[in-house]
């Protein structure tokens, strides 16, 4: 009797946990999607870590900052919670962005972005050559206000 009692208490101490679990990645799916995008032209002045705690799920952020750095929000734990953010939404954001950036910068190389971004973690090629046209087009603006 006390081991059937101790089956059930066990059972219904995981469902509880699970709908806690339900609960929270349903909190951070609806934190992540409700974040609006201001600026589709690339803004860089989006590219700011206020803004980036800014434009991440609260309870996605304060989740992985528990779980990798004590509680304490870093570059790293802003930029993993940007990159699951990334697998929820699907719409680019600062790390995404950023790192693909950086790698095409350095290495040029499509295959290295649509490898990383066939894996979840990147943004895709098109969305890179996006970010670089209108980088060029606002770099062209600024200098015919110098003119």
């Amino acid at each position: 009797m006390r081991d059937s009692v101790r089956k059930i208490v066990k059972i219904s101490e995981c469902k509880d946990g699970e709908a806690n679990e339900d609960v929270t990645v349903q909190r951070i799916k609806t934190e992540a999607c409700g974040i609006s995008y201001k600026n589709k032209d690339y803004d860089l002045s989006e590219f700011t870590t206020d803004k980036i705690r800014e434009q991440t799920s609260s309870t996605l952020l304060r989740f992985i900052s528990k779980l990798i750095s004590n509680g304490k929000i870093t570059k790293f734990s802003m930029s993993l919670s940007q990159v699951i953010q990334y697998c929820i939404t699907k719409r680019y954001n600062q790390s995404t962005l950023g790192i693909v950036i950086k790698l095409n910068h350095k290495f040029r190389s499509r295959k290295l972005i649509d490898t990383l971004n066939a894996h979840g973690y990147t943004v895709t090629y098109e969305e890179t050559l996006n970010f670089r046209k209108s980088a060029a087009n606002m770099s062209a603006k600024t200098k015919q206000l110098f003119i």
